[in-house]
């Protein structure tokens, strides 16, 4: 797994994001979207993502599985 494949996860996690999140919902996933893209991950950020996923399992199953997208990105990578 490469940082370009990372980034690409990263991408459509952000268009799935703004596509099926409201404004709140956008701003509260934020802050963590932030971390991850900025390169500050540790298992704070695994912990959130998989809390993520989890809590827009059945309200946003599209950002549910691109959340995990990420998370299996990172984990590929070592991180």
């Amino acid at each position: 797994m490469t940082d370009s494949s990372l980034e690409q996860s990263i991408r459509e996690l952000k268009v799935t994001i703004n596509e099926a999140l409201n404004e709140h919902e956008r701003d509260l996933f934020g802050d963590l979207m932030t971390r991850v893209a900025g390169g500050t991950v540790d298992e704070t950020v695994h912990s959130d993502l998989a809390s993520k996923a989890t809590e827009f399992e059945a309200s946003h199953p599209h950002v549910a599985r691109s959340i995990r997208e990420v998370m299996d990105s990172l984990s590929k990578m070592g991180i």
